[in-house]
């Protein structure tokens, strides 16, 4: 009367689903599954303080599929640490966690919504508000051509929005959508200490930044925080210093160890691109340092790229930058501009800050091209793009951004031995190396006559 059966005796004959995680925190659940599925019986055995004295139960002939539920990374630490790992789980299966935005996905989940919804006992959500359910589920894919099936999330959503719709107490028996709006807007603000924090910083003027008017080597950079539960964004200024020497660009956050390797790329990738474009027919004669400016916490990632390149050519072509625009966007070294994640956190991090010194009308956010799909804005920052208010662009290529912020062609050549048009942004930057490398040579010959 002491027996009690476990998972896998009740599961006999069916089907276990485990979670991956547990499982293989416990090798000796772990050892008992395995000896059960190799060799196809179930031995019980006593646990705990039993006393059962010295009866020893029959092994029980089992037959049970089981299903582990887990990460790509359980499954590769699994089968190097566990040569029976593939023994007992032949089959593996990788599940998208995003699916198609499409009219018949639109439909299925809306129907689910409403399904989940009425088992929840929550009042019915009506049209408007599932298409916002549905807008979040986009918004938390991050791209407008995808849905995140994320229901439990969408339900916590719709339980808040009911409560929110019960104490309106109007007329309908239905959840809508500024109910659902209310609902994600009071998430967010319990979230939100973070943010307001940095926005007060930036009020106050301690963080400096400026949305209005132009600065030679210096652009508006969008970093992305995230402490776990929630993420923002704020523009953070980005200089850059050059003069006469050899050593290149130098990277002050890597200096101070600040950085992690991706930014470490980035700027690497940005050396390249100067090379190819300016020291074909000359020496690199040139020291320039980036720094993200008041920044004390680790810098990572490649997608402030093309902002520190911005602010390089910038102080080298004496190019004042438009302060009214936030840069987002990794480089190759042809300059081509390259899509980067959390593109509508960044959007609106710039916004709010924006907003909050008064739209003027020519502010805005710079983005690659690559990630005009995967704009899902919040309605307050896309009703402000609507009007004129505030502005997106999306470049293709530095020269794009470059003529964007300061109004100067960036102009082009037709051989990398052709010079630019004198005029251009290009042609200004490569008069400048001009003179680094013919101050160099002259430099070198007095130290030789010495």
């Amino acid at each position: 009367m002491l027996l009690r059966a476990g998972s896998l005796p009740q599961a006999n004959g069916g089907v276990i689903v485990v979670d991956a995680d547990e499982l293989f925190r416990d090798l000796d659940a772990w050892r008992a599954m395995k000896r059960s599925v190799n060799s196809g019986w179930i031995e019980v055995q006593r646990t705990g303080s039993s006393n059962a004295g010295s009866l020893r139960p029959e092994p029980i002939r089992t037959a049970f599929k089981v299903v582990a539920i887990g990460s790509e990374s359980h499954y590769d630490s699994m089968v190097a640490y566990d040569a029976d790992f593939t023994a007992v789980f032949k089959i593996k299966v990788q599940v998208e966690d995003t699916i198609p935005r499409g009219k018949a996905t639109l439909h299925d989940m809306g129907r689910a919504l409403l399904r989940i919804s009425r088992r929840a006992g929550l009042q019915a959500p009506n049209a408007q508000a599932l298409a916002r359910l549905l807008e979040h589920s986009a918004r938390l894919a991050g791209r407008n051509d995808r849905l995140v099936p994320a229901f439990s999330d969408l339900l916590d959503i719709l339980q808040e929005a009911d409560r929110i719709a019960s104490a309106r107490a109007r007329g309908g028996q239905s959840i809508g959508r500024e109910d659902v709006q209310d609902a994600l807007s009071r998430r967010r603000r319990r979230h939100d200490l973070g943010e307001r924090q940095a926005q007060e910083l930036l009020d106050d003027g301690i963080v400096l930044l400026e949305c209005t008017g132009s600065r030679v080597g210096v652009v508006n950079a969008l970093v992305v925080y995230d402490d776990g539960v929630a993420s923002f964004c704020r523009p953070m200024r980005v200089s850059a210093a050059v003069g006469l020497g050899r050593r290149g660009i130098v990277d002050i956050e890597r200096e101070a160890e600040f950085s992690g390797n991706t930014h470490h790329k980035g700027l690497a990738i940005a050396s390249g691109l100067l090379r190819e474009r300016y020291a074909q027919d000359k020496p690199l004669c040139l020291t320039g340092t980036v720094c993200f400016e008041q920044s004390y916490s680790r810098v990572n990632g490649d997608s402030a790229s093309m902002a520190e390149v911005l602010a390089l050519l910038s102080a080298l072509g004496d190019l004042p930058l438009d302060q009214g625009w936030g840069v987002t966007g990794s480089i190759n070294q042809k300059g081509d501009v390259q899509a980067i994640g959390d593109v509508n956190a960044k959007i609106e991090g710039q916004f709010a800050a924006c907003l909050a010194r008064g739209l003027t009308g020519r502010q805005g956010v710079v983005i690659p091209e690559a990630n005009v799909r995967d704009l899902m804005l919040e309605p307050e920052v896309g009703e402000a793009v609507s009007k004129g208010r505030f502005h997106v662009a999306a470049v293709r290529t530095v020269d794009d951004a470059l003529e964007l912020l300061t109004g100067v062609p960036a102009g082009s050549r037709g051989s990398p031995l052709e010079p630019f048009p004198a005029a251009s942004a290009n042609g200004r930057v490569d008069a400048r190396l001009r003179a680094y490398a013919d101050a160099a040579r002259e430099f070198d010959r007095s130290e030789r006559a010495d």
